[in-house]
């Protein structure tokens, strides 16, 4: 399909999931310590889990992407400060120790994957949007496989 035949409401729908997903990760990255709108850390989830609403008949590939991409956001806002870290105490060039940053932040972000996959497929199975929620490792470590 041809962008330019999409109506502007319909790029907004379809765009609608990663804009909360980023707006969700920097949330939780602001919500906490180092930037004093911690009321944000109680909130933080909320864009994830519409976004993962909005999207709820997809496939789990898409959940974990919206999951991931909220996790990123988090964590390279959260930890900021790492790549100078590295930068000034590594001894590596800084362009590796954005590399190595960004594998750390990814790592974090699988945390956030998990949960949006385990939502979604709790979704797919027919549990309600609040069941969903709650921590049962036991049921979502068999909706995995």
């Amino acid at each position: 399909m041809n962008p330019e035949d999409l109506s502007s409401r319909e790029r907004l729908r379809r765009a609608a999931p990663w804009i909360l997903a980023i707006l969700g990760g920097t949330a939780q990255f602001l919500g906490f310590a180092g930037f004093d709108l911690y009321p944000l850390g109680f909130v933080c989830y909320v864009p994830l889990l519409v976004a993962l609403e909005l999207e709820k008949d997809a496939r789990p590939r898409r959940h974990a992407a919206i999951g991931f991409l909220h996790g990123f956001v988090a964590y390279a806002g959260g930890y900021y400060w790492f790549v100078d870290f590295l930068d000034t105490w590594s001894g590596f060039p800084w362009i590796v120790c954005a590399l190595l940053g960004s594998i750390f932040f990814a790592y974090q972000a699988v945390q956030i994957t998990l949960l949006a996959v385990m939502r979604g497929r709790m979704r797919a199975k027919g549990f309600s949007a609040t069941a969903a929620l709650v921590p049962q490792p036991e049921v979502k470590a068999t909706l995995l496989v």
